[in-house]
């Protein structure tokens, strides 16, 4: 996992716009030389050009940026007096997104979030769905656009933008000896020339080296060190020219976790970016280091990495024009932009309104816009609007998402709206007849609330605690209109016995043996919330028949499992693993998502999907690590004895063995390396074949429980 060098191809795409890359003989810049643009630009300024550079450097922290400032080890970047800033979007809203890199990097380049540029992950062929820094600032103008970069899927990712004309230069270093000192060399040039107006130099050093060595390593605090070299030496080059006003934005694109590790999920470390411009911004927290928050959502306060590009336009004075203003992010310098805030309000089925409330500086008159179209201009003073939507045509036609924008005075800021539709105008999805196909096990869980021993309805297998005196089970109310089973595993006895499991009344009715002996498929499907993000640093058995409590995901047998709000699906043998850990797949907290774990046992593949009513549907599909004895699939579960774990792994006692605990005397509340934790199921089923995509997709869409199939 050095740097994904080389793993995607670009031949063809950037050919010769290639700079030839090799070592560098730049030199750092001084610590005291002046920082190009500081302040807000005088009259006598205006008029040179104006230029900008932006430097993203991957995998620096927030917490490691701050701490290398404190003490001095970070010069060039303390002269640019960075701020705290978000990434990965809004968690729980349509803006969510992983903190990941090709996503961050898309943000930081179009100003919007994964909801309209459309990059989730790190996959060939990508381009981002709504135009980029490159083309808005080559718009109307002649001065050229280049970008260095250190990572081959960047380039890949620019490719098209180079190849339309809207990226001049594209210099693509991975592939160097040494790429940082590519980089800087390449951004050099297009500086020196004096024709660009946007130059992009990526850095993506620091993230290799956190995941190789971690964030407390020397190896990293130096790696720190050279990148802060090189943003002094890149400010050097830009005080050489006396004859542009140049913005220069250090940005990262998304934070790490405490391994150093990308993962994608939405917790604080993860989510902690930062931003540093040579010139005062907007919203007061120019050089504001405050220690992280305790929660994601204490870091909505700050500005987001879908800043930088409004910013940048903002600085070259190609911010778009009312009707197309369609950024997530604002500009942090210069007019202050307006907050905004869009709420549907659904009557019954006869009506929807869109209900925008925001703030902005007390003098701006408001223009609001929906879709490019302006809907309203209102006195300087007004904070809301309520915009009926009851006659708008896309309404009756299906599901709909509004972009609404407010512009106060020059600034602006867009917000995309969740899916909207009439229930009247859009039947429900039904669920696909096949599923009845197939179907060996199935729990309803009921429509009586104190129902608390879940029955099959197929009569394959029994359900309950894993002990009489542990039972944390309790019945919740469920996305299907009816009732799940709720778990604590909280709540546990003496001999660490905690959650619920289930049992297969014989090896020809457990999926998983069948499979195994016939060399089958078998497909495991439910729904689940979880009222929190797990915070603590192993995965949580979610659904599993194997010894979830190993050191190792190789463990033999199957498990479906929580790493915070990210979900795993991982077969193993006891020697060979095959997992969707790269990234986990992420899934919105406290919303009932549905999870399922497709296993074709001849083919050899495994397939975990998330369907989230935020995030959407997402699903990666894995080949079986080679070597894999498929037989040892049944995990623990070959003994009658035990089942699959909710809530728990194979054995019922995954934290007390997680907390070193003995049994006859496990106490969940001295817990400390694996905290208990809460989780909600719905209409779980198995079956003895391989569901497809649009099977798994009407289970979801229809939000109908598979019972109202077995009654026809």
């Amino acid at each position: 996992m050095a740097r994904l060098a080389g793993s995607l191809a670009l031949a063809g795409l950037i050919g010769g716009a290639l700079t030839a890359c090799g070592s560098s003989d730049d030199k750092t810049a001084s610590a005291e030389l002046p920082v190009p643009g500081t302040g807000t630009p005088s009259a006598s300024t205006t008029t040179l050009a104006r230029r900008t550079l932006l430097v993203d450097l991957d995998g620096v922290t927030y917490d490691a940026l701050r701490q290398g400032i404190a003490s001095g080890q970070l010069p060039n970047l303390a002269r640019l007096q960075p701020q705290l800033a978000y990434s990965g979007g809004v968690l729980n809203d349509v803006s969510q997104q992983p903190n990941l890199d090709a996503p961050g990097w898309a943000t930081l380049l179009t100003g919007t979030w994964a909801s309209r540029h459309r990059i989730f992950a790190i996959a060939p062929g990508q381009k981002p769905a709504v135009p980029t820094l490159f083309s808005l600032a080559k718009a109307s103008g002649t001065s050229r656009t280049g970008a260095a970069v250190a990572s081959a899927p960047l380039a890949t990712l620019l490719a098209p933008d180079h190849a339309a004309g809207a990226l001049d230069t594209l210099a693509s270093c991975a592939q160097d000896a040494t790429p940082d000192d590519c980089v800087t060399r390449n951004a050099i040039q297009m500086i020196g020339r004096g024709d660009y107006a946007t130059v992009v130099a990526q850095y993506h050093s620091a993230e290799d080296v956190a995941l190789n060595d971690g964030l407390a390593s020397s190896q990293y605090a130096q790696a720190l060190a050279r990148l802060d070299a090189a943003v002094g030496t890149l400010l050097s080059e830009t005080a050489k020219h006396a004859d542009s006003q140049w913005l220069v934005v250090v940005a990262s694109s998304h934070g790490l976790n405490a391994n150093g590790r990308a993962d994608g999920l939405p917790e604080v470390p993860q989510s902690a970016a930062f931003i540093a411009v040579n010139q005062d911004e907007n919203n007061g927290q120019r050089g504001s280091t405050p220690a992280l928050p305790a929660t994601v959502a204490g870091l909505y306060r700050y500005a987001s990495i879908a800043d930088v590009t409004p910013t940048i336009l903002a600085h070259l004075n190609k911010t778009p024009a009312n009707p197309d203003y369609a950024m997530d992010g604002a500009q942090l310098i210069g007019a202050q932009p307006p907050t905004l805030a869009v709420q549907i309000a659904e009557d019954n089925t006869t009506r929807a309104r869109a209900v925008l409330a925001w703030s902005a500086p007390a003098s701006a008159a408001i223009t609001l816009m929906r879709d490019g179209k302006e809907i309203a201009k209102l006195p300087a003073g007004t904070t809301t609007y309520t915009d009926p939507l009851a006659d708008r045509a896309e309404l009756q036609t299906g599901k709909y998402r509004f972009s609404y924008a407010v512009i106060a005075g020059t600034a602006a800021r867009a917000v995309l709206t969740p899916q909207i539709s009439y229930i009247k105008a859009q039947p429900p999805v039904p669920l696909a007849a096949t599923l009845v196909n197939g179907l060996t096990v199935y729990y309803p869980f009921g429509q009586d609330p104190q129902l608390t021993a879940p029955v099959d309805a197929l009569g394959h297998s029994t359900m309950g605690p894993w002990a009489a005196d542990a039972n944390g089970g309790a019945m919740t109310a469920d996305p299907l209109g009816g009732h799940g089973l709720f778990i604590d595993t909280n709540i546990a006895n003496a001999a660490g016995y905690d959650g619920y499991r289930l049992t297969p009344q014989s090896s020809s009715q457990d999926v998983v043996n069948s499979a195994v002996a016939s060399g089958g498929a078998f497909s495991i499907g439910f729904w689940y919330k979880a009222p929190a993000c797990s915070t603590n640093t192993v995965g949580e058995p979610i659904f599993s028949n194997k010894t979830g409590y190993a050191t190792s995901g190789g463990t033999a047998g199957i498990i479906i499992s929580m790493f915070g709000c990210g979900a795993e699906f991982n077969v193993a043998d006891g020697s060979h693993r095959t997992d969707t850990n790269s990234p986990y797949i992420p899934f919105s907290e406290n919303q009932w998502v549905y999870f399922a774990l497709v296993v074709d046992v001849g083919g050899k593949t495994m397939s975990g999907y998330v369907f989230d009513p935020i995030l959407g549907s997402q699903s990666q599909t894995h080949a079986f690590a080679a070597g894999m004895v498929a037989a040892a699939l049944a995990g623990v579960n070959q003994s009658s004895e035990v089942g699959f774990g909710l809530g728990e792994d194979g054995t019922g006692k995954f934290y007390m063995a997680k907390n070193g605990q003995k049994a006859g005397s496990y106490n969940p509340s001295l817990a400390t390396t694996d905290k208990p934790m809460q989780m909600a199921f719905s209409d779980l089923a198995m079956w003895n074949r391989a569901l497809t995509q649009d099977e798994l997709s009407s289970i979801f869409l229809s939000q109908k429980p598979l019972s109202g199939l077995l009654a026809k």
